[in-house]
């Protein structure tokens, strides 16, 4: 039962008018569009945290002034950050990751 409520919410979540608010998003990738991605979900009341192999000191001042956390370094293996911000123990872990193309 409660995978079907993670189900619904996650395919609920197809435009800014969605409820993002308190969901944990990882964003690979720091550039115009990783860092327009993380700006929006931390407006929209998500936790997100940016994984990047670099990042202008642009880009890696702006990060945390936006709210969201930041990992800067190497991504192969899995950062044990990103394992860190993994979803809360209330969701299942077959339900924890969703890729957004």
């Amino acid at each position: 039962m409660a995978d079907q409520a993670v189900n619904v919410r996650l395919d609920a979540l197809t435009s800014w008018h969605a409820d993002w608010a308190g969901l944990r998003v990882a964003v690979l990738g720091l550039s115009v569009t990783g860092f327009s991605v993380a700006d929006t979900l931390t407006e929209l009341g998500a936790e997100v945290l940016v994984l990047t192999e670099s990042a202008s000191e642009e880009y890696r001042r702006l990060v945390p002034v936006i709210g969201a956390g930041l990992h800067i370094g190497p991504l192969d293996p899995v950062p044990e950050v990103l394992t860190d911000f993994a979803p809360r123990s209330s969701w299942p872990r077959r339900a924890s990751l969703r890729v957004i193309r």
